[in-house]
């Protein structure tokens, strides 16, 4: 059973959707064909390096599609050095998610650690 965290979130996501602007990253976790997938976008404000959208497309369960939602909300506003230091046990804590849907806080953590990987890379080739 969901707690109500994971049912409004799963049946109202917010964050639902892609982005497609220039200054967007798009990362992607999990395999459709193992049962979860999160396709992570992000658009980060060039001038304050900041994370301005985050949008994202989900197959899976519930609680992957709520964690999912979750993120995006939480990584509204965060900057590289925020993201870097992230904690996504925030996440589950927040859902209630039970033991056996943690594999989608394993998700969220790796699209957090690609993120800022494929931003530090980014900023990286900006300064070379």
């Amino acid at each position: 059973m969901y707690s109500d965290a994971v049912r409004v979130r799963f049946m109202q996501p917010q964050y639902a959707g892609s982005l497609t602007e220039d200054t967007t990253f798009q990362v992607t976790v999990g395999a459709q064909d193992q049962g979860a997938l999160i396709k992570l976008y992000v658009a980060v404000d060039a001038a304050e390096h900041r994370i301005t959208q985050a949008r994202f497309k989900a197959y899976g369960c519930g609680a992957c599609i709520a964690t999912a939602d979750y993120l995006c909300e939480s990584l509204t506003g965060l900057t590289l050095s925020q993201l870097e230091h992230f904690d996504t046990q925030n996440i589950a804590n927040a859902l209630e998610l039970p033991s056996v849907k943690l594999h989608c806080i394993w998700l969220a953590s790796e699209a957090v650690e690609q993120l800022s990987l494929v931003w530090r890379q980014a900023e990286t080739s900006l300064t070379h």
